[in-house]
């Protein structure tokens, strides 16, 4: 009686091993793709945009309409500044120097009686 030997598959030849072996080398070069691939990068929103979403937060908390009014133009001066001395207009620019240069301006600016700012209470 002769004996077979089992076949043994080989790369070259069709069938179930080469479907096997391919399906197994996409799954891996997909899982490759997914881990090295950079993620995307957020947009970061403005300095402006953030202001506006911290208003409309005040807003729903019915904070006064004067409130928000004052709010609005002395937070627009600060960024206007920053924009125009700094050229800054994200938060990831923004430093600590920055806010001591605006409280100096701040400190030196003068009323038209000559009086220094001072805070509204």
């Amino acid at each position: 009686m002769l004996r077979r030997e089992p076949s043994v598959p080989t790369p070259n030849a069709p069938g179930p091993f080469l479907v096997e072996t391919l399906t197994q080398y996409l799954r891996l070069t997909i899982t490759d793709l997914k881990t090295t691939m950079p993620k995307p990068i957020r947009k970061m929103k403005t300095l402006a945009e953030l202001l506006t979403a911290h208003l409309d937060h005040d807003r729903s908390l019915n904070i006064s309409r004067h409130t928000l009014r004052g709010s609005r133009y002395s937070v627009l001066s600060f960024l206007q500044w920053l924009a125009s001395t700094h050229n800054i207009v994200t938060a990831d620019h923004l430093r600590s120097v920055h806010l001591e240069a605006w409280q100096q301006r701040l400190s030196a600016h003068r009323t038209v009686k000559g009086l220094p700012l001072k805070p509204r209470m």
